[in-house]
Parts: C-alpha cells; sequence; structure tokens
C-alpha cells in the first residue's frame, strides 16, 4: 500500500512540472516633439575693418538658445544675401573667411580651429564636441540649453566694395 501511496504522489507531482514556455513582442513607440532655436541679438556690429585684417573677433556674446521641447544639435552656416564677398576657408580676393565657437567667455584666436570652426553656404553640423566648441558645444544641446556664440572674421585682402557688408549667420536646430 506504501508503495501504491508513493508511485501514485510521484505520478501527481510529475505531471504537476511543466517545461517553461515564453514569446516576447517589440514595442514601438516615437518622441514626439519640436525643435528649436532663437538668437538673442538681430545683429551685431564689427566695425570699419581694414582689407586683410585678421582675427577680428566679436565682443558681445550672441546668446543662442534651444527652444524646442528635445534636445538637438545644431547646424551653422553663412548666408552670403547681403554681400559682394563670398566665404572661403582663407581669405582672398573679395573673399572673407568666418569661424564660429561656443563659449562662456569672450573667445580669443587660440578658441578658434580653421578646420572645425570654418563657416561656408552649407550648413555644418554639431557631430563632435570640438566642431564649434571651445567650453561648451552645440552637440545635443538640452531643451531650455543657452550657448554663447562668438565669431572670428578675416577680412578679404582685397574688396571691390567699401559699402558695408551683411553677412548672415544661420544656426538650425537640427
Amino acid at each position: 500500500m506504501k508503495k501504491f501511496l508513493l508511485a501514485l504522489l510521484l505520478g501527481v507531482c510529475a505531471a504537476q512540472v511543466q517545461a517553461a514556455v515564453s514569446d516576447s513582442i517589440i514595442v514601438r513607440v516615437t518622441a514626439s516633439g519640436t525643435k528649436g532655436v532663437s538668437i538673442d541679438v538681430p545683429e551685431i556690429d564689427l566695425g570699419v575693418r581694414s582689407v586683410g585684417a585678421n582675427n577680428v573677433i566679436s565682443t558681445v556674446p550672441i546668446t543662442v538658445t534651444n527652444t524646442g521641447t528635445v534636445s538637438s544639435s545644431w547646424g551653422l552656416r553663412v548666408d552670403n544675401a547681403g554681400t559682394a564677398w563670398s566665404v572661403g576657408n582663407s581669405a582672398g580676393p573679395n573673399t572673407y573667411s568666418m569661424q564660429a565657437v561656443f563659449n562662456s567667455v569672450q573667445a580669443i584666436s587660440d578658441d578658434f580651429n580653421i578646420v572645425e570652426d570654418n563657416l561656408s553656404t552649407v550648413d555644418q553640423q554639431c557631430i563632435s564636441l570640438g566642431k564649434f566648441g571651445a567650453d561648451e558645444s552645440c552637440l545635443d544641446v538640452p531643451v531650455s540649453g543657452v550657448r554663447h556664440l562668438w565669431l572670428n572674421l578675416d577680412m578679404p585682402t582685397t574688396s571691390s566694395s567699401t559699402a558695408e557688408q551683411q553677412i548672415g549667420i544661420v544656426i538650425t536646430a537640427l
């Protein structure tokens, strides 16, 4: 009888043991948000400068704020619509060179890197901390993040115009 009860008990326990079975699903979601950027001043004046002048550095910071609802990196470019000059990697006849950096205090000439910080008419994206960055960066700027932009201008070596030139700086939240 004991053998029968033991066999019955083992049979009941064995029937209740089952192998684990699992399955999974993929949950997809896309964050909704807006990207935005604002510049605190509509213009800066670098004054009257001689042709061939180098390292004309802005003396007032241009405050740039991420006004979007998500973090974003920024792209920078120049808009030559208001100038008879063109932009280049270096100054030349009717060609200026401009660099930009984000820095918490006024930038000095050593803060600008001709490779990392040159502006052109095509968006230059902040793809690394060094791109347009001194002690601040335009890479992955948080919501309401504030950065301070400084410009360095190398004047054309010669100019066909002595009229005031207006160079636009465009910052895009990407």
